[in-house]
């Protein structure tokens, strides 16, 4: 990756973040995943989305949510181009642009619901423009990004961060909380992740939200 890094560190773009903000929430959960696994799927569909919408979207003061599309890909510069291998394929390393340009691109609302709407199709980038319709997107302004050197650069910058991650990733969807990783978060978010960030919540001696009820571990 070395080629890689110093491409993005000529252009200045090694710092682009791609993080869904949100102003003094409590606990940040980062997600690198892939457009195309199912796993990915499950847990951004059945945990991740419902979770932000329970919690009453993006703006929550409880969660603060980083989407990074890349996975299990690598990443090479051939005549100056980026070319990436995606563990599922081409239609995957595609996939994976449009995320990093909705990512880029559109406020953060619609970035998560477009990203959830894209899992739940499974076919990304194919159905894509379907999901950009249906929730009022313009998509537009991914097509735009993903015509230029834009899209392979935010993704690129996404394998770098993957890469560089420490425990290695070894497993998709990866989750970590406030920049730490834990095989027991990994196992209990895709179970309940409702339940993880209100026991988080207590142990940050944190006033838990009335959506936690009794959900505890």
């Amino acid at each position: 990756m070395a080629g890689v890094t110093f491409i993005l560190i000529a252009l200045g773009l090694i710092g682009v973040s791609q993080v869904i903000e949100t102003e003094g929430a409590h606990v940040k959960l980062s997600v690198y995943y892939e457009s195309l696994c199912p796993d990915s799927r499950r847990f951004i569909n059945n945990q991740l989305y419902p979770t932000i919408q329970t919690l009453g979207g993006v703006d929550n003061l409880y969660l603060e949510t980083e989407f990074v599309p890349y996975g299990k890909a690598t990443t090479e510069v051939v005549n100056g181009t980026f070319q990436f291998d995606c563990q599922h394929g081409n239609q995957e390393c595609e996939g994976n642009r449009v995320h990093a340009c909705a990512l880029q691109k559109l406020p953060a609302a619609d970035a998560a619901a477009f990203i959830n709407c894209s899992m739940a199709l499974f076919n990304s980038p194919i159905t894509d423009p379907d999901c950009a319709a249906s929730l009022g997107l313009n998509y537009t302004k991914i097509e735009n990004c993903l015509n230029t050197w834009e899209a392979s650069t935010l993704l690129a910058t996404n394998g770098i961060r993957t890469h560089d991650l420490e425990p290695t990733l070894y497993y998709v969807p990866w989750i970590m909380f406030n920049n730490v990783f834990t095989v027991e978060d990994l196992d209990v978010a895709q179970r309940d992740l409702l339940g993880l960030l209100c026991d988080k919540l207590d142990s940050a001696n944190v006033t838990a939200p009335a959506q936690c009820g009794n959900r505890r571990h």
